[in-house]
């Protein structure tokens, strides 16, 4: 390409990433398929007038095209394959993303000097929302600022990024005005996300800058000054608490996560871990990604995976000039979800090295197959993407007619529907694909009970006592629903069938006796500590109706 042609490209490709970061980072699935669209068409025209494909030959590729294949080939034996797909379409931006880059390889440098105007602008604005009520949460989460990402952590990490890049900006040229701006607004981004990690990392990241670069000391110093008077100040004007909860939660999610990646070596597929979780957790919590992209990518799509991609950015990190970048976000990746925000993934692909290039011309086939297949993913990523639009805005009947095997939008459709044939119907539908909702089992219960099924209702509450086991109001449920089966039975004289529910009444203080022995000590030190014993009124409840129903069949 010529260099007029490759510096337009550029600044296509850093008005795609002002679009990605401003609209929710890229972590929704209809904002994925948005980008879809737009890169399969700027790709196609590139070879359409190139005639040529640029790749590199390299780790790189064999990673990325790795990743994706296998959100796509996990679908087959995914924990729920409707989901999975979803994967597929979240992430296929980031491989054409890459490919693009191969043709502004040279003009990078182009891309890269924009990078903190981007997260300049988001900050200003973002601050400027959060002063008003109506936009504060939208950039905001409990005080904490979050760009347009909408999670301070992700948005802090980016804002390091920001401000590392300036710095190198500065050193390059120190009357430069514009970088000393960039890296007191990136500073002032980083004290309001709150983030206790990039808090961590930042300081790091100076130690290393003080040493690297001499000529910068001074700045540098100044730095960590203005760092601590403005947490001082923020700290102040806010009153921000300081609590270890989050950080045993992370303990806690790793924990957990780690012996379900030894038993499913190739992953659960995409959302495959949030459906499980309330089986296997070992306290309370309720996550989609478990703050660890590297355990994250193990549990969708498998250790081979997860492992490539990692050691992709390592040696990235060893061979390329942008080794702290690199380094800082590998580091935050793993305790933060970061490369669910496909704008972060975009950064990441910006920093890795472009080497072993090869050309090569398209023939007729090639072009046809390219073609055929962009038209299809178009299709797909275009029509579950307005899937997840209309569910991620409460729509579930369009959710649904764009498709109708979207498992989300169909457990949040089951609030909305009152006939018990339909809710039969589509409880039934959910059960063929995904066995692990702990709610269709509960809705089975209700409908077996409403008619007058009490054997049934037991089987189904059980089970879905069972798929999610700190759901302590489900124990109360069935407590309160047996007794009052008891008694009912009792007033009819049908005194086999209260001792039926006595027995099954009875096994509560047992399974919570289980529950408590599978729970971890960790558990008890976040802030959703779980229950696991009934309380003394409950325990009595239960001794007078066993002598109630004793006596009741010792007079027989």
């Amino acid at each position: 390409m010529s260099k007029i042609k490759t510096h337009y490209l550029s600044y296509l490709i850093i008005l795609i990433l002002f679009f990605t970061s401003f609209i929710s980072g890229g972590y929704f699935h209809y904002v994925s398929s948005l980008l879809s669209v737009f890169l399969i068409l700027i790709y196609i025209y590139l070879l359409f007038k190139e005639k040529k494909i640029i790749i590199g030959i390299n780790l790189n590729t064999l990673t990325l095209f790795i990743f994706i294949i296998f959100y796509l080939l996990s679908s087959f034996w995914a924990i729920d394959s409707s989901m999975s797909i979803y994967g597929f379409i979240k992430f296929f931006p980031v491989l054409l993303f890459y490919l693009i880059i191969h043709y502004v390889n040279d003009d990078k440098k182009t891309i890269i000097k924009n990078i903190p105007v981007i997260g300049c602008t988001m900050t200003i604005l973002s601050f400027i929302c959060m002063q008003l009520n109506l936009l504060d949460g939208i950039v905001s989460v409990n005080h904490r600022l979050a760009g347009f990402m909408q999670y301070p952590n992700t948005y802090a990490l980016f804002m390091l990024v920001c401000f590392i890049l300036s710095i190198d900006s500065l050193d390059i040229d120190k009357k430069n005005k514009i970088s000393f701006i960039h890296i007191m607004i990136s500073l002032f981004g980083i004290v309001m996300s709150g983030s206790k990690a990039i808090y961590i990392l930042t300081f790091i990241s100076l130690f290393i800058l003080l040493f690297s670069k001499k000529s910068l000391r001074k700045y540098i110093i100044f730095t960590f000054i203005a760092i601590i008077v403005l947490s001082i100040i923020i700290f102040i004007i806010y009153q921000p608490t300081v609590s270890l909860s989050t950080f045993y939660g992370r303990l806690l999610y790793y924990k957990d996560a780690l012996p379900v990646i030894i038993k499913h070596p190739f992953g659960l597929g995409y959302y495959g871990y949030f459906f499980i979780q309330n089986e296997i957790q070992t306290g309370i919590y309720t996550i989609v990604n478990v703050h660890n992209e590297l355990l994250q990518i193990a549990l969708d799509i498998g250790i081979i995976p997860a492992l490539l991609f990692y050691i992709m950015i390592i040696k990235a990190i060893v061979k390329c000039k942008n080794k702290l970048i690199l380094s800082v976000i590998l580091l935050h990746s793993l305790f933060d979800y970061d490369f669910q925000f496909i704008f972060m993934f975009f950064i990441l692909i910006i920093f890795l090295d472009i080497d072993h290039v090869k050309q090569y011309n398209i023939s007729i086939l090639t072009k046809g197959l390219i073609y055929l297949s962009s038209i299809c993913i178009l299709i797909v990523s275009i029509k579950l993407g307005l899937s997840d639009y209309y569910y991620m805005n409460g729509n579930y009947n369009q959710a649904l007619k764009y498709d109708n095997q979207n498992t989300m939008a169909q457990i949040y459709q089951l609030t909305n529907i009152s006939s018990y044939d339909e809710i039969n119907n589509l409880t039934n539908a959910i059960l063929e694909k995904n066995q692990h909702i702990s709610y269709t089992y509960i809705l089975k219960a209700n409908i077996a009970l409403s008619l007058g099924n009490v054997q049934d209702y037991i089987d189904y509450e059980t089970l879905a006592i069972e798929l999610n086991p700190y759901n302590y109001e489900e124990y109360t449920n069935y407590f309160n629903t047996l007794v009052q089966c008891i008694e009912q039975y009792q007033q009819s004289g049908d005194f086999e069938s209260a001792e039926y529910c006595l027995i099954n009444l009875q096994d509560i203080p047992s399974m919570l006796m289980l529950l408590e022995q599978k729970t971890s000590d960790i558990a008890y030190k976040t802030n959703d500590k779980p229950i696991t014993e009934l309380t003394q009124e409950q325990i009595s409840k239960i001794k007078e109706l066993e002598k109630s129903i004793n006596a009741s069949l010792s007079s027989l």
